[in-house]
């Protein structure tokens, strides 16, 4: 298996409103480290598994929907614990809808908070087909 892995960060301010996040249940910011890496058991034409360039781009590109933000103010994200495990699901989630097209294998997002605690989602990323093509 070949992998690919690009970092990016973003700057995030959030609140953990659930007693079980102790003192997380404030108002604080963290430095978002997040590594995406692109897995594929073969490499492309351009004995590429991506192109890092392309990788970097839409992973930035996602993150930017975090970037200096603070989370507790957008609506899609304010009722719900925005946790490093649901973070990286949604940038998985994210980063996946933009390569779809042009890439197939496996995608694991790690979302770093700290040097000691992250947290990762992996799963398959398949190509979408081209309208009027069937796949086998």
């Amino acid at each position: 298996m070949y992998s690919l892995t690009v970092r990016r960060h973003a700057f995030i301010a959030h609140a953990l409103k659930r007693d079980v996040f102790g003192p997380a249940r404030n108002l604080h910011g963290i430095t978002l480290i997040v590594d995406a890496e692109f897995q594929t058991a073969e490499l492309d034409t351009n004995n590429t598994v991506i192109d890092v360039v392309r990788a970097s781009k839409i992973l930035k590109d996602v993150l930017a929907e975090f970037h200096y933000q603070n989370l507790e103010e957008n609506p899609a994200l304010a009722s719900v614990p925005t946790t490093m495990e649901f973070l990286a699901r949604r940038i998985h989630d994210g980063v996946a809808a933009r390569i779809a097209s042009r890439f197939k294998g496996g995608l694991k997002i790690t979302a770093r908070e700290s040097p000691e605690a992250w947290a990762a989602y992996e799963g398959d990323v398949a190509a979408k087909p081209r309208p009027g093509l069937k796949r086998a």
